[in-house]
């Protein structure tokens, strides 16, 4: 099957233009040349794809046919062996251990925490004017600290956040770095990045030495099923191991919420109409202070918009697999150690699989239009056993604080802009972040 793309010549190829500026490069190659893209990386293969087609025969029916990849080796840096990194057995064995505490019935447990962590720390003054990342930025690490490990970081956020900002930066300038200096050389960059990482991991340390102690409260969170958890030898997992999945959750969970929270207020900001709708909804989750489930839960706009704003703007906007293997995908022949690049982006914003695909339109994914989405043409969390293990505790947390924020308060842009984005590991907005707030 021919497929085009940029063929440039020489010994680097296409890795010069992506290396430089990867979102401006992605974004050329699928404009000129559609969902299937080719390209080489020095000696290697790789594609660009963003067809349903191609992403569902990826992700959901040959997912055993595929494994993380080089780039992954260069997050174990600062990950290790987490769920994000991991591969093979290893990795159903954490997951098989790590999914109960991320169920619908745990996360209902949590509700009344993270209510008030959202009570306490939105308190914004009436006409005020909020940086509506950094406060979500702060909003949600607080949550998942609190809730899955019982941290309190009220403290400790200014310095985590700054430590976790750099670590994230470095990891990607060293992912998008032809030939990276290696970690043993005394940089500045590298000792600042030890010392942020040493930083939490005496974090950790210190955490797991209060949960031991004779008089610790006990805790039904994350920590410590992880702390309990046995394989079927009856080893327990090591504090190393421990330490590598507590740091790829508040990571990566961390920031993808806090992208996916900023955008979908960005875009109520451009649609007031949606947060009227929104504030009456919410009504409806509460009676005499205690969660409605039944209302919470069902397919409603709350869900509907955080679907909307992460379709059009999803908090991870490219997925890399490495064939593992000779596999046909769709009459694609991939040789093993292929690369290919899975683009929700493009996918999640093509005519060819969305009515009016550059609209805000949460209807699309209320009940009765959602089943018609195409399969593979929407998957922020991924698809096939790899999907986001936090997708439940994302969608609960998500929802809780659009139904305290629609309720207290309104909110919009003083001077939109066109939009800008910094596309790093996430998607992250770079303007109209600036949100004036009024109190209902």
């Amino acid at each position: 099957m021919d497929i085009k793309g940029p063929n440039k010549g020489g010994v680097l190829g296409d890795i010069r233009e992506y290396m430089g500026d990867p979102w401006a490069f992605v974004n050329d190659c699928h404009e000129k040349y559609g969902h299937r893209v080719k390209l080489r990386m020095l000696h290697q293969r790789a594609y660009l794809l963003s067809h349903a087609d191609d992403i569902m025969a990826i992700l959901q029916e040959k997912p055993d046919s595929f494994v993380k990849g080089r780039t992954f080796k260069k997050l174990k840096l600062l990950l290790g062996e987490g769920l994000i990194t991991s591969e093979g057995e290893m990795w159903k064995k954490q997951n098989r251990l790590m999914r109960p505490v991320f169920g619908l019935k745990h996360m209902y447990n949590l509700v009344p925490s993270i209510q008030q962590i959202i009570t306490d720390h939105c308190q914004w003054k009436d006409q005020s004017t909020v940086n509506i990342h950094s406060e979500m930025n702060e909003l949600t690490l607080k949550i998942i600290a609190r809730t899955l490990f019982a941290m309190d970081l009220s403290k400790e956020a200014p310095t985590f956040l700054k430590d976790v900002e750099f670590m994230m930066h470095f990891l990607i300038k060293r992912v998008r770095t032809l030939a990276s200096p290696p970690m043993w050389m005394p940089l500045p960059s590298h000792r600042e990045f030890f010392a942020a990482r040493a930083r939490f991991d005496g974090l950790i340390e210190s955490l797991l030495q209060q949960r031991r102690q004779k008089d610790a409260i006990a805790s039904n969170d994350l920590l410590q099923i992880l702390m309990d958890a046995k394989d079927e030898d009856g080893q327990s997992m090591s504090d190393q191991q421990i330490r590598d999945e507590i740091i790829t959750i508040l990571m990566a969970g961390h920031e993808t919420i806090t992208n996916s929270m900023a955008w979908a207020m960005i875009e109520l900001a451009k649609h007031p109409e949606y947060q009227e709708r929104l504030a009456q909804e919410s009504q409806t989750f509460w009676l005499d202070g205690k969660l409605q489930e039944a209302s919470f839960n069902k397919v409603n706009l709350h869900l509907a918009v955080m679907d909307e704003g992460m379709r059009l703007w999803p908090p991870v906007w490219a997925f890399m697999r490495q064939a593992g293997k000779n596999v046909n995908v769709n009459g694609l022949e991939l040789k093993k150690g292929d690369i290919v690049f899975l683009m929700p982006f493009f996918a999640q914003r093509s005519k060819d699989f969305w009515q009016d695909p550059l609209s805000f339109r949460p209807e699309r994914f209320l009940a009765g239009e959602r089943e018609k989405v195409k399969a593979g043409a929407y998957f922020p969390f991924g698809l096939g056993p790899r999907m986001c293990i936090g997708k439940i505790f994302a969608q609960v947390e998500a929802k809780l604080i659009l139904s305290n924020l629609c309720s207290q308060y309104k909110w919009a842009l003083p001077s939109p802009e066109k939009q800008t984005v910094e596309a790093g590991i996430t998607l992250r907005a770079t303007n109209n972040i600036h949100l004036r707030v009024t109190q209902r």
